[in-house]
């Protein structure tokens, strides 16, 4: 069951779509497979439920009369973007969640990016102004016709067409002019605004800090990073499996010994992690 939870996955991609669940929505539904009577040891096969897909809706019941989680549920609905609903047995389903407390609910985690909103809709934000500025830049400035040294005068319309037309042959893509020439008297006043007074690279920048701050990740190991040396990147690899990656591992599988019932075969479901180089330092 471990090497193939079921027909479509390997453990290796049950567990990477269980923890990007996680990692969005703050919590994975997943569904087993298990004749009645029987653990999740025997179970035929366990996959894992897009969140954004289910809908739980919970019983107005008090904290001290639920034995187990499920007593909160009282009906699950699995409905799909193309309108085919159906309800799933609440006993066939078990949450795995985050260390994210959600204050609606004891039932379900806050998703770990609700706090970082900002962040990445500045990021959205500052990649779309980017793509604004290669494909179609805007008003750079404005063209006026120049009667004398001292003034200028509006361009007449069908001048105006004209120019327009000429001027959308020129820019920055494949198959543009890149040089204007003309015969006409036309006065430039510059009015865009340079690329890099946007600052749209540093805010992406410090935008990705904040993520990275948020999810335990060191900077230094992102791939636009260049300031760090090898050295440095060894040690923010160590840190990061050591305050990041295996307390998060100890999580998640704390809640897999549960769901398989292992204790009751004395039994625990670890990860191993001996194997990474980065720590194998600290082992000696």
């Amino acid at each position: 069951l471990i090497n193939n939870p079921n027909p479509y996955q390997s453990w290796v991609e049950f567990e990477a779509q269980a923890r990007v669940y996680k990692e969005v929505f703050g919590y994975n539904i997943v569904l087993d497979l298990t004749p009645v009577g029987y653990d999740r040891t025997y179970a035929k096969s366990i996959w894992n439920l897009p969140p954004q897909y289910i809908t739980i809706e919970e019983e107005d019941t008090t904290f001290y009369k639920v034995k187990d989680r499920k007593d909160s549920i009282k009906k699950i609905t699995f409905a799909t973007p193309d309108g085919k609903s159906t309800t799933i047995d609440k006993r066939l389903i078990t949450i795995h969640k985050t260390v994210n407390p959600y204050f609606d609910t004891p039932l379900l985690s806050v998703s770990p990016i609700k706090s970082l909103e900002k962040q990445i809709n500045n990021i959205i934000g500052a990649y779309d102004s980017r793509n604004a500025l290669i494909n179609y830049r805007g008003s750079l400035g404005i063209l006026s016709q120049e009667i004398d040294p001292s003034g200028t005068r509006p361009l007449m319309d069908e001048e105006k067409e004209s120019v327009q037309k000429d001027f959308m042959q020129y820019g920055l893509r494949r198959g543009q002019h890149k040089f204007i020439i003309t015969s006409a008297s036309l006065k430039w006043q510059q009015i865009g605004i340079p690329t890099k007074d946007l600052m749209l690279f540093e805010e992406i920048e410090d935008d990705i800090m904040r993520i990275c701050d948020s999810f335990e990740y060191p900077y230094r190991l992102i791939a636009s990073e260049k300031s760090a040396s090898y050295n440095d990147v060894n040690e923010f690899k160590k840190i990061l499996y050591q305050d990041t990656i295996i307390p998060d591992s100890i999580i998640d599988y704390s809640q897999w010994n549960e769901f398989f019932s292992l204790t009751n075969y004395n039994l625990r479901l670890d990860k191993d992690y001996s194997h990474i180089s980065a720590i194998q330092q600290d082992k000696k």
